[in-house]
């Protein structure tokens, strides 16, 4: 039989600090072999190891000669052992026996030999420490419960790691203490302990210097020895150390956290050289994240500490076919996979690394995918999917930090947004995105920086209008209106205080009244409100007071007065209302409709769009491949969405000609398109915070988009714009042509109706050579007209 015993080490913590008196002895050991049945198998190979000890009087088991002769019987002490391990279990249990305050084991089994060898310098210093603190109290937990009658349950166990030698790969163990061949001997009547001293105990069970002062070590004695039981625990540990480091997102950030993960996937693997990676998705780039990071020494974004590839690197890759399934992806020899398939540029970088061996596990959250965990090794065939298992709970913590990491990175590119930049239509916010994320490299590579300009350049603009004919005519008409009724109530007010006393300012008060009401009557001229106004709150609404009190039909009178008057202006709001009302449902109508119907447009097409509310709603869309994040674009997409322009609008006439029963004022509306077949340029306005026009010939559109709806027909002076008709404003005879088509098509189709008109336009402040066509739309029911309507309807 081997030798148990292992080396001894310098000095002993335990040895040095230990506050009780020991006594070493295999007595209880003893006790557990001869209350082994006798009919036991195990006994008669018992029997024939320990009988001749003690018939032979062996200094093993003399109490006062044991510890001594320790080191010089290790046979003898192995034939005690097995009493308490067979060598089934010495082969399987990583335990070792000790004295009560030595941590030096005089026996070891074989499973500990093969973890630990003989050697005590594989044992950490806070093991030495923490096993000294933890047989303390488990010696006072066992005094408390038996003579001192306290409840008392104590794990014994505790959680130890340390590094092996060579590849440095952590090991834990759970380590426990074994008390079945140790007692606690009274050798003097320990103190009492009064009610306050133990609640103090009990409030302070695991405070060794308290125990030792209330209760001293001197008055008991510990006899025989323990044994130190450990279980592996490595990849449980390990498992739970990886997991309580991804609760944080910076465990893939920081650069020490990030190898300390790697040091516990290399550990729980058992691969030393293990590299770990990962990649998360981020639109259209992979930021890749690595045990170095990128740009910071201190680093706090995943955008910042990653260096970024576009998609297209990985086309073809074991990444890409990796990111098509769930399980993990294996390439067991990358050199010989490569060698035989066509591989990607992202295979080939990985190669140039050393990697032989490659594990990607792609990351999702849900369903959506984040991105990739990869695992490498310059070894061939290092990992196989069994001993993988032990990431099977790993994986989906990496997929929850990326996602923490990508919305925390989100909100700063937000934040950047919002400060530099209005409100953005999605269909550019990529744009705006990438100026963030460039600030933010820019930040992290200088320090500082401003946000870069924002330009679109070569789009297509289109623009179109549904304007309510006449409205500011019909807006003074009701103005007029409700200022002639006005009047004519404090009119009457002033005729019924006169008749009661007579005053001269009464009669210049009425007067100047009928003088205004004079003035109305000819048409409301540009300042008339706001002077009659002036004259009702300065001068006779202040007199109402006194007024109240020249008789009762007075008072009444100023009561009903103060009564039509609408509280928030303090004005007669009735024909206004009517008119404002009306304007308003026309363009909630229009503006709901289009809301409704530009979410289908984008779906075509990626397209900048946005609308203006006045009397009418006007509609300006861009589109071109510098609006699209690939700079995917084709003409034909520019021709669907003017085919969709006109389309739209068919659908708005049809709407608002539908309302007029419900309008409280006759309104109508007419509707323009400008083409306009030159891209322009479009750039952010930092100071205005909106996209304008960039460029002298560019502005001219913008001009001629503001000064159109005048526009009139060339000798006659018709205005272009008619109730009931689409009027379409060119310069090109191309774009004449193609809108020819399309008004064939839509009339073919039910939309429109009529003759093509085609005219010259009088020339415009700053424009000339407009020329226009009209084509009539079809306010009847047809089934592909209704379609539309009924689109909005069900809104």
């Amino acid at each position: 039989m081997s030798e148990h015993a292992p080396a001894a080490p310098n000095d002993c913590p335990i040895q040095d600090a230990f506050p009780f008196r020991t006594q070493f002895t295999f007595e209880y050991l003893l006790d557990y072999w001869r209350a082994v049945d006798p009919a036991s198998p195990f006994r008669h190979i018992f029997d024939a190891r320990i009988k001749p000890l003690i018939d032979g009087n062996h200094p093993l088991l003399d109490p006062d000669k044991a510890q001594d002769a320790l080191k010089q019987f290790p046979e003898a002490i192995a034939d005690l052992m097995s009493i308490a391990f067979s060598p089934a279990q010495s082969a399987t249990t990583i335990a070792a026996a000790r004295p009560i305050s030595d941590y030096l084991p005089f026996y070891v089994t074989d499973s500990y030999r093969a973890y630990f060898g003989d050697a005590m310098d594989k044992v950490p210093l806070e093991e030495l420490e923490g096993v000294a603190y933890r047989v303390l109290l488990f010696i006072y937990s066992c005094i408390l419960k038996e003579y001192y009658d306290f409840e008392v349950f104590y794990d014994s166990s505790m959680i130890v790691s340390f590094r092996e030698p060579g590849d440095g790969l952590l090991k834990y163990f759970s380590t426990a203490i074994d008390d079945r061949f140790a007692r606690v001997i009274m050798v003097s009547p320990p103190p009492e302990l009064g009610p306050e001293e133990k609640k103090l105990l009990s409030e302070n069970l695991n405070d060794t210097t308290l125990l030792m002062k209330l209760i001293p070590p001197s008055h008991f004695e510990i006899r025989g020895f323990s044994i130190v039981n450990k279980t592996d625990v490595t990849a449980q540990e390990i498992v739970s150390e990886i997991k309580r480091a991804l609760l944080d997102k910076d465990s893939i950030l920081k650069r020490e956290n990030y190898q300390r993960l790697q040091d516990l996937i290399r550990s729980l693997l058992r691969k030393p050289r293990v590299i770990l990676s990962l990649a998360a998705v981020h639109h259209d780039r992979v930021l890749e994240l690595s045990e170095a990071p990128v740009h910071c020494a201190t680093p706090d974004c995943i955008y910042r500490d990653s260096s970024h590839h576009e998609l297209s690197f990985f086309a073809g890759s074991i990444f890409e076919k990796a990111a098509g399934q769930r399980a993990p992806f294996f390439v067991n020899d990358l050199e010989d996979y490569c060698a035989g398939e066509a591989h990607g540029d992202a295979d080939a970088k990985l190669l140039a690394k050393g990697a032989k061996s490659v594990l990607v596990q792609s990351l999702y959250l849900e369903d959506r995918f984040l991105g990739q965990c990869v695992l490498s090794a310059p070894e061939p065939y290092a990992f196989d999917p069994l001993n993988l298992m032990k990431m099977n709970d790993v994986f989906p913590l990496f997929a929850l930090v990326i996602a923490h990491a990508l919305e925390d990175f989100d909100n700063e590119v937000q934040t950047i947004i919002q400060g530099n930049f209005t409100s953005i239509h999605p269909a550019i916010e990529w744009r705006f995105r990438r100026a963030a994320m460039n600030l933010i490299d820019h930040h992290a590579d200088e320090g500082g920086g401003q946000i870069e300009p924002i330009l679109f350049d070569g789009v297509y603009p289109l623009y179109c209008t549904s304007d309510i004919r006449g409205s500011s005519t019909q807006r003074n008409a009701a103005i007029q209106e409700d200022l002639r009724s006005h009047l004519a109530l404090v009119r009457a007010i002033i005729d019924s205080a006169s008749a009661h006393r007579a005053l001269p300012i009464l009669d210049e008060f009425r007067f100047r009244i009928d003088a205004f009401l004079g003035e109305l009557a000819g048409g409301l001229v540009s300042g008339d409100e706001i002077e009659i106004m002036q004259f009702l709150k300065r001068e006779i609404e202040p007199s109402f007071d006194d007024l109240r009190g020249f008789g009762a039909d007075t008072a009444a009178g100023v009561d009903d007065y103060y009564s039509r008057l609408d509280a928030e202006s303090g004005t007669l709001y009735h024909r206004r209302r009517d008119f404002d009302e009306s304007v308003d449902l026309i363009n909630k109508s229009i503006s709901a409709h289009l809301d409704r119907v530009q979410p289908e447009a984008q779906a075509m097409f990626p397209h900048y769009y946005d609308k203006n509310t006045t009397d009418g709603v006007d509609q300006n869309m861009y589109i071109g491949a510098s609006l699209c994040e690939d700079g995917r674009f084709d003409r034909m997409y520019l021709r669907n969405l003017r085919l969709w322009q006109l389309m739209t609008l068919v659908a708005v006439a049809r709407l608002t000609h539908e309302l007029q029963p419900r309008l409280k004022v006759r309104l109508e509306t007419t509707h323009l398109v400008v083409v306009q077949d030159m891209p322009l340029t479009l750039v952010f306005k930092t100071d205005e915070k909106k996209l304008a026009v960039e460029g002298a010939y560019n502005i001219r559109y913008e001009i001629m988009k503001k000064r159109i709806d005048k526009a009139v027909v060339k000798d006659t002076g018709e205005r272009l714009t008619q109730i009931g008709r689409i009027a379409i404003v060119y310069s090109q005879a191309s774009e004449a042509a193609e809108y020819r088509r399309y008004i064939e098509f839509l009339t073919e189709r039910g939309y429109l109706e009529g003759e093509v008109e085609e005219f010259v336009l009088d020339d415009l402040q700053g424009i000339k050579g407009l020329r226009a066509l009209r084509v009539g739309i079809n306010l009847a029911a047809t089934e592909q007209a209704d379609n539309l309507v009924e689109m909005f309807r069900s809104a």
